[in-house]
């Protein structure tokens, strides 16, 4: 296999040109290794791109990086607060302050 010195994307050995990139990929030691931090990326929609870079994949929302939130603040009420001890996931936080508020 070779990698194309512009874009990184494997390619047949028998391949002259990239078929990613179009790019003449060249017979060469130096040339048959990727390039290191490529950034590959993929247009979800007209705001939201996915992007992978130093082998992570990044979201991108109106191009600017979507930075995930590490905590989340809910309002439950403090009768009901017993009431959500045992739950181990968001949905079913969701789900018992749905039923809360249709009491």
């Amino acid at each position: 296999m070779l990698y194309c010195p512009n874009c990184g994307t494997k390619n047949k050995s028998t391949y002259n040109y990239c078929y990613r990139c179009g790019k003449k990929v060249k017979l060469s030691i130096s040339d048959s290794k990727p390039k290191k931090n490529v950034a590959y990326e993929f247009k979800v929609n007209d705001y939201i791109t996915l992007k992978l870079e130093n082998g992570k994949t990044l979201i991108y929302v109106n191009n600017e990086k979507f930075l995930q939130c590490n905590y989340l603040l809910l309002e439950i009420p403090k009768n009901e607060l017993q009431d959500f001890q045992d739950v181990s996931s968001i949905d079913e936080v969701s789900k018992k302050l749905l039923k809360v508020i249709i009491k």
